[in-house]
């Protein structure tokens, strides 16, 4: 089939111009969408995707699993993060860096 068919029956909205996603599993849509030319939508599109046996097969930790180890923050930690304070460099414009050089001070 050369591409020129493809157009024509584009254009004659006999192949859909857009091919929607497949609906998922839980969906309650059988098939996709899709959008042909004259701006048509249908649900002939894709099939449902099947259930995903990775989704529904969890596995659980027996015993409940170990506890994440905490540590308690004592009041000198508090302090010494409160003095943290961050001093910025001054900016300085680029221009000025060369003011010396292009004017005379004794001036």
């Amino acid at each position: 089939m050369l591409i020129q068919d493809h157009i024509e029956d584009l254009k004659d909205s006999k192949i859909p111009v857009i091919l929607g996603a497949p609906p998922l599993s839980e969906s309650t849509a059988a098939k996709g969408k899709r959008v042909f030319y004259n701006r048509k939508i249908d649900h002939e599109g894709p099939a449902c995707l099947p259930s995903n046996p990775a989704k529904t097969c969890i596995k659980r930790q027996v015993g409940g699993g170990k506890q994440p180890a905490t540590k308690a923050i004592e009041d000198s930690d508090i302090e010494s993060l409160s003095n943290m304070v961050p001093t910025p460099t001054p900016m300085q414009p680029h221009h000025w860096k060369h003011f010396s050089v292009f004017h005379d001070k004794t001036l």
